[in-house]
């Protein structure tokens, strides 16, 4: 006989009386935290957004939907390990019940998110709780919902089926997509464990290239234009990253809009901005390729200087929608601007991360291993961000 697979609790040596220490003791600290009236001196809805109420709890359910809907759609509603598929969905066994118990905990996993960002809202409107509540659990069920239908139309164009209206179900999930080689859940993996999320773009880098990885045209003439063309034909081939652009954009301009922060006004403005810019940044992985200093004769400065033109420009105007959208004063949206720029091309012209760098073991207090090397250069750019938010504010 097999032995039988310890639980979550015996793997971490984790005991009942310890789970429910750690949750009352967090419970409790949250709850004293997160109190309504102590989150409104720090954040509470404008005076505009309140006096729309209806429109802003509307607002909120509909971005609850999509980025639930998009992230279960990237992810996969229904997501099933290579060994699940091999031995779990091949005998002669129905498959239904198996994909039915994932399918089940995406919806799980998303009710428990969507209910999250529905209380996230309630801090700030904690009289529209029994309104805000449901409506977010609806939001993520919907979205989930959308993600299982497009997952079971797609299936049925791959095997050469046509899709139907009727009789949805688990088990009409093509054998293809149960376990999709793509890399994605490898690479979130790793931006938990490394606290970094370059990882993510790197696989969807990945599975673009996969599918798409030629140009056609023209280049133009001299080196400052070709590679500047080479760019604005990297983001044609992308949109998806210019989506992201305009959706980092949009995040910018309404927080403050709803929102009124009272302290770090511009700190949220400020990293929606430099998100903006770094979804546009793709070109400067490549500042140093060889054969493109011998083809055109140039320098690794000057190819780092030509890819700064499309992240520089594309958060300027980022950066520029925030000033004129939400009022800013020509002292605090220059610091803005500049800081933003100089934050998305100081993150995106930084070297591979040194995950082999020494550690550092602290002692004395906390026991803690970290790597400086590391650390230093994650907060390349992210702490030119805060930096820039906190002058800005202080601009106002």
């Amino acid at each position: 006989m097999t032995a039988r697979r310890k639980s979550w609790m015996s793997r971490n040596d984790v005991s009942v009386i310890d789970l429910v220490l750690i949750v009352g003791v967090g419970g409790g600290i949250a709850s004293w935290v997160l109190a309504p009236a102590r989150v409104a001196t720090v954040v509470e809805l404008s005076a505009w957004a309140d006096s729309h109420t209806g429109l802003v709890t509307g607002v909120v359910v509909v971005v609850i939907a999509l980025v639930v809907g998009r992230f279960a759609a990237t992810w996969g509603p229904v997501r099933v390990s290579r060994e699940a598929a091999q031995w779990a969905l091949s005998g002669p066994a129905s498959r239904v019940p198996v994909l039915a118990r994932r399918a089940a905990a995406s919806v799980i996993v998303a009710t428990t998110v969507s209910l999250g960002a529905a209380g996230a809202a309630v801090l700030v409107m904690p009289s529209h709780v029994w309104i805000l509540m449901p409506l977010g659990a609806g939001a993520g069920l919907v979205g989930v919902g959308a993600a299982y239908a497009a997952q079971l139309s797609r299936d049925s164009r791959i095997g050469g089926r046509r899709p139907r209206r009727t009789a949805w179900s688990p088990g009409r999930l093509h054998r293809r997509t149960f376990a999709p080689r793509d890399g994605y859940a490898g690479a979130v993996g790793l931006a938990v464990t490394m606290m970094d999320g370059s990882w993510i773009d790197d696989a969807r880098v990945t599975r673009w290239k996969s599918r798409k990885a030629a140009t056609a045209g023209r280049l133009s003439s001299g080196p400052l234009s070709a590679f500047v063309t080479a760019d604005l034909r990297r983001l044609a081939r992308h949109p998806e990253q210019l989506v992201r652009w305009a959706a980092w954009t949009a995040v910018a301009v309404l927080v403050p809009i709803v929102l009124e922060f009272h302290h770090v006004p511009l700190l949220v403005s400020t990293i929606a901005v430099t998100c903006a810019g770094n979804a546009t940044s793709g070109g400067l992985k490549s500042t140093s390729d060889r054969a493109l200093r011998r083809a055109f004769g140039v320098s690794d400065a000057e190819i780092t200087a030509a890819h700064c033109v499309i992240p520089g420009l594309a958060t300027a105007l980022s950066a520029l929608c925030v000033v004129f959208g939400v009022g800013i004063g020509p002292a605090a949206g220059a610091v803005l601007v500049v800081g933003a720029v100089a934050a998305v091309i100081r993150r995106a012209t930084r070297r591979a991360l040194p995950y082999g760098s020494p550690a550092v073991t602290d002692g004395v207090l906390t026991g803690a291993t970290f790597q400086p090397a590391l650390l230093t250069a994650q907060l390349r750019g992210p702490m030119l961000t805060v930096v820039t938010a906190l002058i800005a504010g202080r601009l106002l």
